[in-house]
């Protein structure tokens, strides 16, 4: 049986992970923000949610 470090070990995983996701999310929107910005000339909002994509 894993003890409390175990435990700990997860979450730094969790936050690692989740970081990841959000830069990825990010660069993604950044992306598509500057193909707007040029076609159409308008500022996005940018925004990144957490959750189910029904949400």
């Amino acid at each position: 049986i894993g003890g409390h470090g175990d435990f700990q070990h997860w979450l730094g995983v969790e936050k690692i992970m989740r970081e990841e996701a959000n830069a990825t999310a990010g660069a993604a929107l950044d992306s598509y923000a500057a193909k707007v910005r040029q076609s159409l000339g308008i500022e996005s909002e940018l925004v990144i949610r957490e959750g189910k994509a029904a949400e």
